[in-house]
């Protein structure tokens, strides 16, 4: 059964040298079944090491990797995880304690196989849990300090991983109306077209239509017999306005536009409230 592994790492930063990383199956070509955890990993490379992140793929069949020590199917391993280092402290298993540290992966992997006689020599590959970030890691491992042949054919076989164009934007045209309470009402009935053509969508479309031209006609009717009565009630409030006019015509321009939001908000509100009634 062919399988899919990734591996993250830096344009520019070299893979390490063997014996100069502490990895949890000892020195090889790491790689990782899971596309994220992949690009974790290019990303901490690239903040350590500079260059620009990449994503490489390579698809395997386990008859091409040799012989394989697989820990996710071996009982040993799962034993010896669960099994405490001190008696009775169940804190003190090993999973816990990698978990805790990652850097104590390495020495309980060790630790594993000597219990059980296990010679890596034997193996051209180990595969298991990968504690950190997630997911299950193949190590490729290194002959004698150096990168086995397996190990130099998976590297030049490794493709970079071609990235999905993203979703397009579709972005609400504003409309330019008279005020925000209407700016806000026309862009909830661009929007209710643009997600859906249910039939409650499209009565709620027909409300908040029929809410904005009220909010309008009463915008209109304001401006036309509610305007001069403010001003009115400006200058007889300041009867020094006169001299200054700018102030003045400030003032009633500042009331005209409030009184017209608050007509608005009470004309749309009793809209609103109707039709919940159900008239």
């Amino acid at each position: 059964m062919a399988e899919t592994w990734y591996r993250g790492q830096s344009t520019t930063v070299e893979p390490s040298s063997p014996g100069g990383s502490i990895h949890d199956f000892g020195d090889g070509v790491y790689l990782t079944n899971s596309k994220a955890v992949a690009e974790l990993y290019a990303q901490t490379r690239v903040a350590h090491g500079g260059g620009q992140p990449e994503v490489l793929t390579i698809t395997l069949g386990r008859n091409e990797l040799g012989r394989v020590l697989d820990l996710n199917v071996d009982p040993r391993w799962q034993q010896f995880l669960r099994t405490p280092q001190i008696p009775n402290k169940p804190d003190t298993a090993p999973e816990n304690l990698i978990r805790m540290a990652n850097e104590n992966y390495g020495r309980f992997f060790e630790q594993f196989t000597r219990q059980n006689n296990i010679r890596l020599q034997n193996y051209e590959a180990v595969i298991g849990p990968e504690f950190v970030r997630g997911g299950t890691q193949l190590c490729i491992l290194n002959r004698n300090g150096q990168a086995s042949p397996l190990g130099l054919q998976i590297r030049a076989r490794l493709q970079p991983v071609q990235s999905s164009p993203g979703p397009q934007d579709q972005s609400i045209p504003i409309v330019p109306v008279r005020s925000l309470v209407q700016q806000s009402r026309v862009q909830g009935i661009v929007g209710d077209n643009l997600r859906s053509d249910d039939p409650a969508h499209a009565r709620t479309r027909r409300r908040r239509a029929r809410d904005h031209r009220a909010s309008g006609m009463d915008s209109a009717r304001f401006q036309r017999d509610a305007g001069p009565r403010i001003a009115q009630r400006v200058r007889a409030r300041w009867p020094n306005a006169g001299s200054r006019p700018g102030k003045l015509a400030w003032r009633s321009q500042t009331s005209a536009r409030t009184s017209q939001g608050m007509a608005s908000f009470r004309a749309v509100r009793l809209d609103r409230s109707k039709s919940l009634n159900g008239v």
